[in-house]
């Protein structure tokens, strides 16, 4: 299975319909990281989302998604076969 990484940096309002997909495809593994103002989504996706946490502490936010650190951001980064920057 190949997997999709999603670095999303734009805060949205609504779920970006044709540029991220809403169902599962087939023999991929989608996930999304929020990144700099990204981290101010609260919008949800179908998919494994998680937040880099400096970008919350700048911000002085919380998030109801998990919270990465940048080594396990740049962990993400290697592993995946796709990175896609938003």
């Amino acid at each position: 299975m190949k997997t999709i990484l999603y670095l999303l940096s734009k805060e949205l309002t609504s779920f970006p319909e044709g540029i991220i997909p809403q169902t599962p495809l087939q023999d991929y593994s989608l996930t999304l990281l929020l990144i700099q103002k990204g981290v101010r989504n609260t919008v949800s996706f179908p998919f494994p989302c998680y937040a880099l946490s400096d970008d919350l502490e700048s911000q002085g936010i919380a998030s109801s998604y998990p919270v990465v650190d940048y080594s396990t951001m740049l962990h993400m980064l290697l592993q995946a076969d796709t990175v896609i920057v938003l």
